[in-house]
């Protein structure tokens, strides 16, 4: 996927460039614009596949269906705790749930499993070798057995590679962009990070901010 082509999924629902690791949990995206149907057809689209109207509801009730007990469809074990803790790293828990607990990623390798198509597979399988292989030449060990602060170091490299002007390998980016529409494609994120009303109240105008707060609705 090139950046041009990434640009035209973000540019209309999120500032994937805001989301930084260990970032504020108010993560500046366009979320009036965000309801859970687009951020589903978003990672559609970025995954190369395609989805229709009918299928969005169904999917997010599986996706919302899924809890502990979840066994990775596709990713093996080793690159499924990888994803665990890159999630982790981009959305951390706070005040508000963090990508874990909206179980992103395990929306991740459902969304590989079923709806990417098969050269964005291999490239997520090869970008995950590759993260193992940076760590592996940074630290000694492979990703999931560095440290939280070599974790972390590792991570702002490629979140600047991805994101330069001049860069040409935007895995990072793109990884991003799928953890934000996971994770705003939950309960975790839409109802409570966002504050999602799903019957709003009458039509309130020049209103205070600080009387609303982040409250959206479809």
């Amino acid at each position: 996927m090139t950046k041009s082509e990434l640009s035209q999924i973000l540019l209309p629902s999120a500032s994937v460039d805001a989301v930084n690791l260990n970032m504020d949990k108010n993560i500046k995206i366009n979320s009036i614009s965000l309801t859970r149907r687009k951020a589903i057809r978003n990672a559609v689209l970025l995954l190369g596949g395609s989805i229709s109207a009918a299928h969005i509801s169904p999917l997010i009730s599986n996706v919302a269906a899924m809890g502990s007990n979840y066994i990775p469809k596709f990713l093996s074990e080793h690159h499924f705790q990888m994803t665990k803790r890159l999630v982790d790293l981009i959305i951390p828990e706070s005040d508000t749930p963090g990508a874990l607990t909206a179980n992103v990623h395990q929306f991740i390798d459902v969304m590989l499993d079923g709806w990417a198509a098969a050269d964005r597979q291999l490239r997520f399988l090869d970008n995950f070798n590759n993260i193992d292989s940076r760590s592996l030449a940074l630290t000694g060990k492979k990703f999931s057995d560095a440290t939280g602060t070599q974790q972390i170091k590792l991570l702002e490299v490629l979140d600047k590679e991805s994101f330069s002007d001049n860069g040409t390998d935007i895995f990072f980016r793109e990884f991003k962009a799928l953890v934000v529409f996971g994770y705003y494609s939950s309960e975790e994120g839409a109802s409570v990070e966002l504050r999602y009303d799903r019957i709003p109240g009458g039509y309130k105008g020049c209103i205070p901010f600080s009387e609303v707060g982040r409250s959206w609705s479809t």
